[in-house]
């Protein structure tokens, strides 16, 4: 059964929460995030707001603001009491930051993204993929394109904050 609304902190054991809800969002859109944890900054606030949850509240709200957290976002959808607005509209203001459009990799382009992780060659990550060594030249210029970033390097960066090294 998928639950109509989910709660969950930005820290939890084994997970992040910013990981949880970009899941969450990809995998089952029509579950509605609140977000209850103790971080109240604004960077926390955005990244979260950013991976798909649709409200946000901190632990040290009263426990009838977590009602009507709850009965807000069955609701109507979302939930932003008037102090997190606030810090959304600051950070964006201050630019904390770099909302970036969320990008579609293919399942070859994650498979050669994780394989360049585990400190592979070129070589060697063509024999893991069944492709020639010239496709991987081909993969590295085309995602570092695509990803905006530059070289190995960046794709390995890129990887790492996107937990791409992580997936099996």
């Amino acid at each position: 059964m998928i639950p109509d609304i989910l709660i969950l902190d930005v820290n939890m054991g084994g997970k992040d929460g910013i990981q949880v809800a970009q899941w969450l969002n990809s995998h089952y859109p029509q579950v509605k995030i609140l977000v209850l944890s103790m971080y109240s900054d604004e960077t926390t606030i955005l990244k979260m707001i950013q991976a798909g949850a649709h409200g946000y509240i901190t632990k040290n709200a009263e426990p009838e603001r977590l009602h009507d957290a709850i009965q807000t976002l069955w609701n109507t959808g979302s939930y932003l009491p008037d102090s997190i607005s606030k810090k959304i509209i600051s950070g964006l203001q201050k630019n904390v930051l770099q909302i970036q459009p969320k990008v579609d990799l293919t399942d070859n382009e994650l498979k050669f993204l994780k394989l360049l992780c585990q400190q592979l060659t070129y070589q060697e990550i063509a024999e893991q993929m069944f492709l020639s060594p010239k496709s991987m030249d081909d993969y590295r210029k085309k995602l570092t394109r695509k990803l905006g970033v530059k070289g190995k390097s960046g794709l390995i960066v890129y990887a790492m904050e996107h937990n791409i090294s992580d997936r099996s």
